[in-house]
């Protein structure tokens, strides 16, 4: 699934082919998503000036001169930028039109949406935007306000990271390399943690998330940015999909558990609290 990066740099690669650029139309090939795309959405969009695409966690809120689109790409949605007379491909589902250039929507499991909010609604209070955590890179995510935050959660460090109420974009493997980097166990109570520790984990999240974007993000099957380039940091990854192996820190090995459905990679021995 995109996270944090993977969104980021999607957002970045639209803005510097299409910002300030007049819609010219739009084709809408299949509706059904997890929220529905409205048919006519060429209609609605035609004449109207891109202002600016920004994002709020794994959103992308896109400000038109009298509209708004929102988006999510879900588990394995591409938005990439083509040239008009790009042949279309199957699970090829939306294109947004901008004179000679064309946002193409690519959703295999269409688990992702885009949806279109009229000017006088506010993208930032659609119930899934407005429950969010803080970003990872605002001044607001600091060690004082996880501390306050996670005073009465028993629930464990990894749990409540990769939920998003707390803070958005670490996901399943930003989580393991932020863990690991700030040596906290993924499996300990988040109320457990010291302030220390959390001053640590602020600094890991930040420090892997930014690595992630000088990476082009994690590619794992779907993933490209929006000019079609890859990412490359699951390569430089040190625990993420590493089980077996020798730790790159202390030389143990490192192990994989599944929680809540999900793969967790730590090293037992530079993660031991």
């Amino acid at each position: 699934m995109p996270e944090l990066p993977e969104v980021e740099i999607t957002r970045q690669g639209l803005l510097k082919k299409i910002k300030h650029q007049v819609c010219t139309g739009a084709m809408v090939r299949e509706t059904r998503f997890r929220k529905t795309i409205p048919s006519d959405l060429g209609i609605l969009l035609s004449g109207q000036r891109l202002l600016d695409i920004k994002r709020r966690g794994k959103y992308l809120i896109w400000c038109f001169e009298r509209s708004f689109l929102v988006s999510h790409l879900g588990m394995s949605g591409v938005l990439r930028v083509f040239p008009k007379e790009e042949p279309v491909r199957k699970h090829d589902h939306v294109d947004i039109e901008f004179g000679d250039l064309v946002v193409r929507y690519h959703d295999p499991r269409r688990f992702g949406f885009i949806i279109w909010l009229d000017k006088t609604e506010i993208p930032e209070d659609l119930p899934e935007i407005k429950r969010l955590g803080v970003e990872p890179f605002s001044v607001e995510f600091n060690a004082q306000y996880l501390e306050e935050s996670l005073r009465k959660i028993t629930r464990s460090i990894k749990e409540v990271l990769l939920s998003g109420h707390v803070v958005v974009g670490v996901g399943n493997i930003y989580c393991s390399e932020s863990l690991f980097e700030a040596g906290i166990n993924p499996f300990i109570s988040a109320n457990k943690l010291s302030l220390k520790q959390l001053e640590k984990l602020v600094q890991a999240i930040r420090t892997i998330l930014s690595l992630s974007l000088q990476e082009g993000g994690s590619t794992l099957k779907d993933f490209v940015s929006a000019e079609g380039k890859e990412g490359y940091f699951t390569l430089n990854a040190k625990v993420y999909a590493r089980s077996g192996k020798p730790c790159l820190r202390c030389g143990k090995t490192i192990e994989k558990k599944m929680q809540n459905g999900r793969a967790s990679y730590y090293c037992p021995h530079c993660q031991r609290v």
